[in-house]
């Protein structure tokens, strides 16, 4: 299994059919689609139109599979596999250690747009040079209140699906992070959402 997973990873974009995925492992059907349902609820790999992709996204699942392809297939020396290993989570701390500040600090975009269903909301939550005029220092609570006072308001759709943009396009996350960039469709339309970190940004 090991072998056929990380293999897969490097050819056909991270995809194996699911019958290569049986034949190759020598299992009867029943068997390897007990081991493709696994797979796809641990989100160790997804499930598309009879293909299995192999998440390239989570770092430990990766370094899990290397590590085992290594030691089980490769047979090389724990010890070196080990050393191997640690260097390259060393390498990568700090874009790690970034990224979860910046995960930290984000809009929660995804979750934001969800609860979008027809209100109208302040125009100033969707240009941040306004809002950064009008309430940067401010309390909390003094926002909210000054908020509420606002006339100039702005509807906003009824949103009813929102997906990362790297669910249709895997490139676009060497650019932005995941929950970063998102695409919402609404009623009759869609929109695409990025979270600038300088305001809510629609186009």
């Amino acid at each position: 299994m090991t072998k056929v997973l990380f293999e897969s990873r490097l050819t056909n974009n991270g995809k194996i059919g699911v019958d290569v995925l049986r034949r190759r492992l020598d299992v009867e059907t029943e068997v390897a689609q007990e081991i493709v349902k696994k797979l796809n609820a641990f989100e160790l790999a997804t499930l598309s139109s009879n293909f299995l992709e192999v998440n390239s996204e989570s770092l430990p699942w990766h370094d899990y599979l290397q590590t085992r392809y290594r030691l089980e297939v490769a047979a090389e020396p724990r010890a070196l596999v080990f050393a191997d290993t640690l260097i390259e989570v060393l390498k990568r701390a700090p874009q790690t250690m970034a990224r979860h500040y910046r995960r930290e600090a984000s809009l929660g975009l995804k979750k934001t747009l969800e609860g979008f269903n027809c209100q109208r909301l302040p125009v100033s939550l969707f240009h941040y040079d306004r809002f950064k005029r009008l309430y940067k220092g401010a309390e909390d609570d003094d926002i909210d209140f000054r908020l509420e006072s606002e006339s100039e308001l702005l509807r906003v759709p009824q949103v009813v699906n929102v997906a990362s943009c790297s669910s249709f396009d895997p490139s676009i996350g060497q650019y932005c992070d995941e929950e970063r960039c998102v695409v919402c469709t609404w009623i009759r339309s869609w929109q695409l959402f990025v979270d600038k970190r300088s305001g809510l940004a629609g186009g």
